[in-house]
């Protein structure tokens, strides 16, 4: 008969209890270790999701672009980040405008602002502006498609496809006669078919400092909001007048028209003064205005003349002008031809050959001079005697200076003629006397002397 054996299984579950209890810790402990684990994980990986969500922004991507172009400016690498290829197809970067740009950056606070310039698809472009609110380089990301995350979590893709410097463009006309600078150099414009205006477009890395000039001097920064009007003036004047603003300006044409007044002395002395034509536009209410001076160089009032200016009479003096070396006197040389008109010069020929020494062989005063003393309207002259001194009204004005060598004055001589039949009569001289310094004779010798080479009467001016 099998013995029957009695477990006590409170004693022996109290004896293995320790062991599950131990291997069931462990368990839980690692369960929660790899639980803790696989939370981080997904904490991790959301977090880097969210992440890649935030950096993969099309904002957020060009504020970090703008964040290294002003990073690369600090450290001189600008060229490093920045693209010039376009830039440079249009206009010569200098050494010296690119460090300019680069140390504007770098001095400088960069923000962006989303453009709407580009039209390709699937392309966002950004502006990167300088905190003066220019633009200093143009940021283009392209679309790569979208990527999901987390089942229902959709990334857009976007990756850089440009980032290139951008420079200042300024188009606009102007009159031709208005002189343009950009950056202190002169610019060059395309003229139009008549010459009128000119077309420019002008194109800089840096903030350009564009200005115009006028003929007289004025000068204003270029605007494009028109705060500035023109005028245009046509003026005509002697040559030896100065049309000015700041400075002396030189005539607009080439053409010289001779001044018929002085038509006798051209061929005589070519220096003498021509007509000189000046078709001038000129910014209104700047600083220096349209101004004349005359051959005197006194300012000629023109504030009633319009825009069209014409001024064909030279301005005379009450004294010779200090260019004429070793003058006449022409008030004597005047008296000499007076006498010699009234048959009352000393010498042969009737004071002939005394005035000659005063005139200018193979002239038409020489000639007239000459008829008279042959001629036969001498010998009609009343027989009278003078007074003493003959002459009891002279005077001397209006002296005109041509040239070193030429110049003109307005006398005025009275003198009675006692006639002896009774009665006294008076002779006037009021003429314009033209007196030049020339060599007449063909003696082998270089002898100037001054003489007159025409005598014009007022009445007859």
């Amino acid at each position: 008969m099998k013995r029957i054996e009695y477990i006590d299984i409170d004693e022996k579950f109290s004896k293995t209890s320790p062991l599950r209890k131990k291997g069931f810790l462990i368990f839980y402990l690692v369960l929660i270790v790899i639980l803790v684990i696989l939370g981080f994980m997904a904490i991790n990986y959301v977090s880097s999701v969210l992440v890649e969500y935030e950096a993969s922004q099309p904002d957020k991507m060009a504020i970090d672009c703008a964040e290294e172009i002003h990073n690369a400016a600090k450290e001189n690498r600008l060229d490093k980040v920045l693209s010039f290829a376009a830039v440079k197809r249009e206009i010569d970067i200098s050494n010296e405008e690119y460090e300019r740009f680069q140390q504007d950056i770098a001095s400088g606070s960069l923000t962006v602002k989303k453009s709407s310039e580009t039209n390709e698809k699937n392309v966002l472009c950004y502006n990167i502006l300088l905190n003066d609110g220019s633009t200093v380089a143009k940021y283009k990301i392209k679309s790569m498609g979208q990527e999901t995350k987390l089942a229902i979590f959709p990334i857009e893709k976007w990756k850089q496809q440009s980032l290139e410097a951008t420079m200042y463009s300024e188009e606009f006309s102007i009159p031709a006669s208005v002189t343009v600078t950009l950056n202190g150099e002169l610019a060059e414009g395309t003229p139009s078919e008549d010459g009128a205006t000119v077309s420019y477009r002008l194109c800089s890395i840096n903030e350009p400092d564009i200005v115009i000039s006028d003929v007289l001097g004025n000068s204003v920064p270029y605007s494009n909001e028109g705060k500035y009007t023109f005028k245009q003036y046509k003026v005509t004047v002697p040559s030896n007048f100065t049309v000015m603003g700041k400075e002396p300006i030189s005539p607009t044409s080439e053409e010289k028209t001779p001044i018929e007044e002085l038509n006798r002395l051209y061929d005589i002395f070519p220096e003498v003064p021509v007509l000189r034509s000046y078709d001038l536009i000129v910014m209104e209410n700047r600083d220096y205005s349209l101004t004349v001076l005359d051959n005197n160089g006194q300012e000629v009032d023109i504030s009633e003349m319009g825009d069209v200016i014409s001024i064909t009479g030279l301005s005379g003096s009450d004294t010779l002008s200090e260019k004429i070396e070793s003058p006449p006197d022409p008030l004597e040389i005047a008296k000499q031809w007076s006498l010699f008109m009234t048959k009352d010069l000393k010498g042969d020929k009737f004071g002939f050959y005394v005035m000659a020494k005063y005139l200018f062989k193979d002239s038409d005063m020489y000639g007239r001079a000459w008829e008279w003393a042959t001629g036969p309207d001498i010998l009609y002259t009343s027989l009278h005697t003078l007074a003493y001194p003959p002459f009891t009204q002279e005077e001397v004005k209006n002296y005109i200076a041509y040239s070193d060598r030429c110049f003109s004055c307005e006398i005025f001589l009275e003198k009675p003629l006692y006639l002896n039949k009774g009665g006294t009569a008076i002779d006037t001289t009021h003429s314009v006397f033209y007196f030049g310094f020339m060599d007449d004779t063909d003696n082998g010798v270089d002898d100037p002397h001054w003489g007159i080479i025409d005598a014009v009467s007022v009445f007859d001016e």
